[in-house]
């Protein structure tokens, strides 16, 4: 008798319990941001936290390079601004 086929988890599913990091959002496509939306949508069900980073401003995101406002407005709930190293 086979093995049942187990369908393998997705990102959700191997951070349960923990942190989703995704770098650079101002590199992501449009389709990509639709990607990123289910998953923002999914992450409390997985007990999941997605961290994000961007070198770009959400709402520059949004004006400048067409970012979907929902997911920016849904990224920028908490937002952390670090200082440059050069201003240490």
């Amino acid at each position: 008798m086979a093995p049942a086929h187990r369908p393998r988890p997705g990102r959700l599913g191997r951070a349960a319990g923990g942190i989703l990091f995704l770098p650079d959002l101002s590199r992501l496509s449009r389709n990509e941001q639709k990607n990123l939306e289910f998953l923002l949508a999914r992450a409390d069900r997985h007990k999941s936290r997605i961290v994000s980073f961007s070198p770009v401003d959400t709402r520059l995101l949004v004006e400048r390079q067409g970012y979907d406002p929902a997911v920016a407005a849904k990224l920028a709930e908490l937002t952390l601004r670090l200082p440059a190293l050069r201003e240490f």
